[in-house]
């Protein structure tokens, strides 16, 4: 916190937070925006117009309000981070898969995917080769605070993956597809190849605890995500799905527009039923 100047009684605090967040804590027509400061007593600035911005800053001519302010911003924004559709998993930890063998597979999938495809399935729901990964764990980074703090973290643990993986390679095998939504895979949104470990040993369970552990303690997980992830790679998602081309201009009220600038439009599943059993992958 900043002290005041000489002869200014001003107090000052600066919370790290994207740009895409603020329209959520000013609220609409400005409500939350103003129902915070009535409640702190503190000024809440936001540059909402400056794409660059990271930061909010708060102010006031006592110290209480601004840390008070400062805390029920910060209260905001994790609720914000904890909900499941308002922001998604922008940042993941995971090992890059994809090479001449890799990218050849996942052509030869798509290519015999939609060769007969499933209902709900097209073109643009397929994961990239170039992109290919394998996902140990997701995150919610939205500030440059965290995005900092991620960073630190991982070099703080270059040591100990060193000393965990040595100079042997870490060779995984990826076989059979499956879904998330195993309970109906006729509604499935996310399609994922199954990883198990060459070799003996169990390093890469190893290295995903490591992970995990370092940013649970870092507070960079939300609480969902404090626990190891069944480790995949993702193939197939919905949520890549190309829009119509006139899916603006459907949108009816200020709400559609709203979801869509959002990205959480309704998504089309597909039934991956008969997929799962004809799919026997291997690569």
């Amino acid at each position: 916190m900043q002290q005041p100047e000489q002869g200014l009684e001003v107090f000052e605090m600066t919370l790290s937070c994207d740009t895409i967040l603020f329209s959520h804590l000013i609220g609409q027509n400005g409500v939350a925006k103003e129902s915070l400061e009535q409640a702190t007593g503190a000024q809440v600035l936001f540059d909402a117009l400056d794409v660059q911005a990271k930061s909010i800053i708060i102010r006031s001519s006592t110290r209480h309000a601004v840390e008070q302010a400062y805390d029920k911003l910060q209260a905001l924004m994790k609720s914000l981070l904890s909900s499941r559709r308002i922001l998604d998993y922008n940042y993941f930890l995971s090992l890059p898969l994809a090479n001449p063998c890799t990218i050849q597979h996942m052509h030869d999938f798509q290519q015999a995917v939609m060769a007969n495809p499933p209902e709900g399935m097209d073109d643009s729901v397929f994961s990239k080769g170039q992109h290919l990964h394998l996902t140990l764990s997701m995150l919610k980074l939205y500030s440059e605070e965290s995005r900092s703090k991620a960073r630190l973290t991982l070099q703080s643990l270059s040591a100990s993956i060193h000393q965990l993986l040595g100079n042997q390679p870490l060779v995984v095998r990826l076989k059979g597809l499956a879904t998330f939504q195993e309970l109906d895979p006729r509604s499935a949104h996310v399609l994922y190849m199954k990883v198990q470990e060459v070799g003996k040993g169990d390093r890469l369970f190893q290295l995903q605890k490591l992970l995990v552990a370092a940013f649970r303690e870092a507070g960079l997980l939300l609480p969902r995500d404090n626990r190891l992830n069944k480790l995949h790679v993702t193939v197939v998602n919905t949520k890549y799905r190309r829009s119509p081309p006139d899916t603006a201009s459907c949108a009816s009220t200020a709400s559609d527009v709203r979801s869509q600038e959002r990205g959480d439009r309704a998504r089309i599943p597909i039934d991956a039923s008969s997929l799962l059993k004809q799919q026997k992958l291997n690569w």
